[in-house]
């Protein structure tokens, strides 16, 4: 899961020269993702002392403002032209993991990053000439959410050696022995399910005898979230619990605020409790909650269980 936010700075020369003149160190603003993260970006005038040293350069910089936790976001910044497209030979982006430094009593700050060498004076007096006397500068940060849902490891081997030397429910037995004439296979009678698509049921033989995901053995092919809904169902209806999470996680990596009233749903009939529990507060967060209540999805979830919908309001303090 992704999220993501965007800071435009807008650098016109007149009020670029009166922070030289004045003193200025340059510009800060904060962007805050998802309500779980903070981060400051700001940008340096050449006449900025950070770190005790001087520079010519205009310099960008990002903070991670933070209850004192670790993140791995990625940050980018590019100069973006009059006709609105960005300049690829102005761009910059790093990624990996910040860590928390000083602190004081409410939060925690580090410079994450910083690229001392961004814009230089003679190319900033360019793009004045070019785009009407105004320098545009998109910063994005991005952050990946780590999956709450966790999947134990495969026990595979253990399982089929397993079954190999237990007889109980088995509905198959061997005669070692030469075999003449027609196989004794061809006879056995078609056994029919019910219930479940041709495809999910090949993905979950797939997932028995390989260990591998339907995405990731090319098995299965379409909308993620239908795909792992269809085969959750199977999962819990063979009592598969392993696969069941493996559903789980793939339907959260792919949740959104279009598509989490579906995704609750099907956590809540199929008593995925991880994926409940994740899906509930991924909808309380109000900006996800208003647009969750406008989607089919949302309708189709309070006819089914009018129950989760009065959990949702009392979590959300409606």
């Amino acid at each position: 899961m992704v999220d993501s936010c965007f800071v435009e700075f807008k650098l016109d020369r007149q009020s670029y020269s009166e922070k030289l003149a004045n003193g200025s160190d340059g510009f800060m603003e904060l962007v805050t993702i998802a309500g779980d993260d903070a981060f400051i970006v700001n940008y340096y005038l050449p006449q900025c002392r950070q770190y005790g040293k001087k520079s010519e350069y205009l310099r960008l910089g990002l903070l991670l403002l933070s209850k004192y936790k670790k993140t791995n976001p990625v940050f980018e910044a590019f100069v973006v032209g009059k006709d609105g497209a960005p300049s690829p030979s102005i761009a910059n982006r790093a990624t990996g993991a910040v860590f928390p430094g000083w602190t004081d009593e409410h939060w925690s700050f580090l410079y994450s990053w910083d690229w001392d060498h961004f814009l230089k004076p003679s190319d900033l007096e360019s793009l004045w000439a070019a785009n009407g006397g105004v320098v545009t500068i998109i910063c994005g940060v991005v952050v990946r959410r780590d999956n709450p849902i966790t999947v134990p490891a495969s026990g595979i081997l253990a399982h089929l050696r397993g079954m190999l030397n237990c007889a109980d429910g088995s509905d198959v037995s061997f005669s070692v022995a030469e075999l003449f004439g027609a196989m004794a296979e061809a006879r056995m009678p078609c056994i029919t399910v019910h219930g479940v698509e041709p495809a999910t049921f090949k993905a979950l033989l797939c997932f028995i005898y390989t260990d591998a995901l339907p995405m990731d053995s090319g098995d299965l092919i379409g909308d993620p979230v239908d795909v792992f809904q269809n085969l959750l169902a199977a999962a819990d209806r063979y009592a598969m619990d392993r696969l069941k999470l493996f559903c789980a996680q793939k339907l959260w990596d792919n949740v959104s605020a279009d598509t989490v009233a579906d995704v609750l749903a099907c956590a809540e009939t199929y008593s995925c409790r991880e994926l409940k529990d994740s899906c509930m507060d991924f909808f309380v967060a109000e900006k996800n909650f208003k647009q969750a209540m406008l989607t089919e999805g949302f309708v189709r979830l309070g006819q089914k269980f009018p129950s989760i919908l009065t959990e949702l309001r009392k979590r959300a303090g409606i």
